[in-house]
C-alpha cells in the first residue's frame, strides 16, 4: 500500500524493489515481463564476498565468528527460523559479544 501511495503521489519517481528471496508472485511478474526486473551481476568495488557457514550451535564458534567479522569492519546476520526465540538469541549474542550492536527483525 505504501509503495502504491508513493507512486500515485509522485508518478515520475522510479521505484526500486529489492529482495534477497523474491516471493513467487513477484518473481513471476518479473520473469513474465509484467513488472520490470534487473539483476545486479557484479558486486560494488571493494565489496567482500559473503561467507555462509551452517554448523552445529556452539557459543565459542558463534562468538569467534562475530568478533572476527566485526574486526574486519563487516556485518553479521544471525538467521533463525523461530520468531519466538529472537529475543533470547539477541540476549545470547549480547552476552557473547557485549560490544556488538544487536537488533532483531522478522517479517
Amino acid at each position: 500500500k505504501q509503495k502504491e501511495y508513493l507512486k500515485a503521489m509522485c508518478p515520475l519517481v522510479d521505484v526500486l524493489t529489492l529482495s534477497a528471496t523474491p516471493i513467487p508472485r513477484t518473481l513471476y511478474m518479473g520473469m513474465s515481463g509484467v513488472r520490470p526486473m534487473s539483476l545486479i551481476q557484479t558486486a560494488p568495488p571493494g565489496r567482500l564476498p559473503i561467507h555462509t557457514v551452517v554448523i552445529e550451535d556452539n557459543d565459542s564458534i558463534v562468538q569467534a565468528a562475530i568478533v572476527k567479522e566485526m574486526k574486519r569492519g563487516g556485518q553479521v546476520f544471525y538467521v533463525s527460523t523461530r520468531i519466538a526465540a529472537l529475543e533470547n538469541l539477541a540476549q545470547r549474542v549480547n552476552r557473547l559479544v557485549p560490544t556488538a550492536p544487536v537488533c532483531t527483525a522478522h517479517g
